[in-house]
């Protein structure tokens, strides 16, 4: 795909918690499957759906409830190519911490610097009174060095993926590590 001519980087608004759901399911199965690793598609399925899809009307509610003007700790910013929704991003405050929260984009999407406006926007969200920490798959290289490339360097904390082995029922952890972007100043 080309470079696209507008991007634009707005607010999301809770009527797009269909379409972020949509949007994080797609990318956790274009980006977290690993044979290597042995993370399955059936163990994505389970920890984004169920096993049978029960869990879907949940993780939408969890959207909304995200996406709700009263969420004080946290904002969704989305990206949009010609309307459609392409990525997102949500800083915010996350178990006690400033954190990156996500950056997903669709895959036919990536590398045209979407990526770049997001970061960009959810390091603004955060300025610089505090450290922004991330986790990423530690086979995610790509993401990994994008980080890097604005200042997150590995934490070397050790880093247990908890949500695989709850809410998916003890399936295999994604291998992940920390990064921090220390506050400048």
């Amino acid at each position: 795909m080309k470079k696209p001519n507008k991007v634009t980087i707005e607010l999301a608004r809770p009527s797009d918690a269909e379409t972020l759901y949509d949007i994080n399911r797609r990318v956790w199965y274009s980006t977290y499957i690993n044979k290597a690793a042995g993370i399955t598609r059936y163990q994505i399925t389970k920890r984004l759906m169920g096993k049978n899809g029960e869990m879907k009307a949940k993780k939408l509610a969890n959207w909304k409830k995200l996406l709700s003007p009263s969420n004080k700790y946290a904002e969704v910013f989305i990206a949009k190519i010609d309307g459609k929704i392409v990525g997102y991003t949500c800083p915010g405050k996350y178990e006690g911490k400033w954190r990156v929260g996500a950056i997903y984009i669709l895959k036919k999407y990536q590398g045209l610097g979407i990526g770049k406006l997001l970061i960009e926007k959810n390091i603004k969200w955060h300025g610089n009174s505090h450290d922004i920490y991330l986790e990423a798959a530690t086979y995610n290289k790509r993401a990994i060095d994008f980080y890097k490339e604005y200042g997150f360097k590995e934490t070397h904390n050790k880093i247990t993926d908890d949500n695989a082995l709850v809410k998916a029922g003890k399936a295999k952890a994604i291998p992940v590590i920390e990064m921090v972007r220390k506050t400048k100043g």
